[in-house]
């Protein structure tokens, strides 16, 4: 919600999965609502806006780095759907504020540069110097590709939505709140990439994930055909991403913290049983039941069912007791 003191008007604005699909204002006190619906491109950015009736009521063109192409700055969710400050022109990228005109941050990447590749070397740059390929949503990490972009928002969004079904003082909440900072704050070294598998030949596991000693850097690789097959409603496609997501990020903190993969079935066994514990306050604070039984409405945690998640994985990883070879 924005209130406009000059023009005496709130705005609600309305987003789906991270992308901006309507708008509603009034006047400030007032209870007489405007609907306008909003279109956006692969990048998020609005670019037409039309009235409750289908009519156009507005168009956007962008250039390459973001600068409106009417040259006019408005106040409003804009290019990739950060907010733009119509007073600076700046764009507002929730961790920096970037100028489109140069196409660059005007402060520092919290995220270091990796000494092994040289990646992120230049602090300022947006995007990686690519903005037709890739786009920044937080002005910390880079998305390769709109899918990617899209899975990491959603577990963004389901670890925020998951977190206020608890008490903030509750230990669910506590534990959510360490896995959102983990997730979404790369400047403690341990970067996090997420990549969305969409091949539609692969319907090996919902994702995988692993972190590497050497760069600290944690992936996690989301299988959305995977997932499209199990016939899941959105509520329950939602969570089993943000699920998955975080099972598969405690295994990468589980790896970068060891200094290797698990190199026998019972380290193997409990890195998997971590890794489903931190599944089920996710289901839980999404109230969607694990197909697996870690978490269901009816019977709440289920601790067999958690190592019983746990020992399938091992002896899919540990076939014969030899370690490495499986999900």
């Amino acid at each position: 919600t924005e209130d406009d003191q000059r023009s005496n008007q709130t705005t609600d604005y309305v987003s789906l999965n991270g992308s901006l699909v309507a708008k509603r204002a009034s006047a400030i006190g007032k209870n007489q609502w405007t609907t306008t619906y909003e279109h956006t491109d692969a990048l998020r950015s609005p670019r037409y806006e039309t009235s409750a009736t289908g009519t156009l009521t507005r168009a956007e063109l962008y250039t390459p780095y973001g600068e409106p192409g009417d040259g006019k700055y408005v106040q409003a969710p804009g290019y990739t759907g950060h907010v733009t400050d119509a007073a600076t022109h700046l764009t507002y990228a929730q961790q920096r504020y970037y100028d489109p005109v140069r196409g660059g941050f005007l402060s520092v990447d919290p995220v270091p540069t990796d000494p092994n590749t040289g990646a992120n070397f230049n602090r300022y740059w947006y995007a990686s110097d690519n903005p037709y390929r890739f786009r920044d949503p937080d002005g910390r990490y880079r998305c390769g590709d709109k899918a990617s972009c899209d899975a990491g928002q959603m577990i963004t969004d389901g670890l925020t939505k998951a977190q206020q079904a608890f008490s903030p003082k509750s230990k669910a909440y506590a534990k959510l709140a360490g896995e959102m900072k983990a997730f979404g704050t790369q400047n403690d070294g341990n970067n996090v990439t997420v990549k969305a598998n969409n091949n539609p030949n692969d319907l090996s596991a919902a994702a995988r994930g692993s972190g590497d000693p050497k760069t600290g850097m944690i992936t996690l690789t989301i299988n959305l055909q995977s997932i499209k097959q199990e016939g899941l409603s959105p509520a329950e496609g939602q969570a089993t991403v943000v699920a998955a997501g975080m099972h598969e990020l405690k295994h990468g903190q589980d790896d970068l913290k060891a200094g290797h993969l698990p190199r026998n079935p019972s380290e193997e066994f409990w890195h998997e049983v971590r890794g489903v514990r931190a599944e089920t306050p996710v289901w839980q604070g999404l109230g969607v039941d694990d197909p697996d039984g870690t978490w269901t409405h009816s019977s709440g945690l289920n601790m067999n069912a958690v190592y019983g998640e746990a020992q399938r994985s091992t002896d899919s990883w540990c076939p014969n007791g030899v370690c490495g070879g499986g999900p």
